[in-house]
């Protein structure tokens, strides 16, 4: 477990972001998949990441930033199926970021909407 957290994946066939195992720990409860879908919702091997993480942190709950797969309806079921009775969210990680902006600029600037 350590080498994996320290060094990234030793299978070559992982082809998530380095950064996806680096930054967890046996502590963490919560992991955020927020990459783009190719490296998940699949079973095949490098299109895994949400299978490999369970697999690695087994009591991590996961965000999972949209779209979830770019694979087969088949394969994100097989993966839904894995993920039953785990703490799962998808969602899109900006989806606030214009709002907050326009809200802070109708601040600055005093005005507001009727």
């Amino acid at each position: 477990m350590q080498r994996l957290l320290s060094e990234g994946p030793t299978d070559q066939s992982v082809s998530c972001p380095p950064s996806f195992f680096h930054k967890l720990t046996d502590g963490d409860s919560l992991a955020v998949l927020g990459f783009g879908p190719l490296p998940r919702g699949s079973t095949v091997p490098g299109k895994d990441a949400e299978l490999q993480l369970i697999k690695h942190f087994p009591d991590a709950a996961m965000f999972i930033e949209k779209p979830i797969s770019s694979d087969s309806f088949d394969e994100v079921d097989k993966v839904a199926e894995a993920l039953q009775g785990r703490a799962t969210s998808v969602g899109y990680m900006l989806r606030y970021l214009k709002g907050r902006s326009a809200q802070t600029d109708l601040k600055e600037c005093s005005l507001m909407i009727l």
